[in-house]
């Protein structure tokens, strides 16, 4: 908690944190086209991993096994 209390280290933080689930949403996009997954699936799942970053994996790999080809 100490460490978030320096604007820096802050803004580090979130810059960690947005890169991340924007890579992980990329790469769900990816595997979703790969895998056949219906786009329509994508609309719950790509802001539960921006704001949840692993439940939104999670969900998506549910999804892609009852779905996906």
């Amino acid at each position: 908690m100490a460490f978030f209390s320096s604007p820096w280290a802050a803004t580090v933080g979130w810059i960690h944190y947005l890169a991340f689930d924007l890579f992980v949403g990329v790469r769900i996009t990816q595997d979703a086209e790969r895998d056949g997954v219906a786009r329509w699936w994508l609309i719950p799942i790509l802001p539960l991993t921006f704001l949840l970053g692993p439940a939104g994996l999670l969900g998506f790999n549910l999804v892609r096994l009852a779905v996906g080809r």
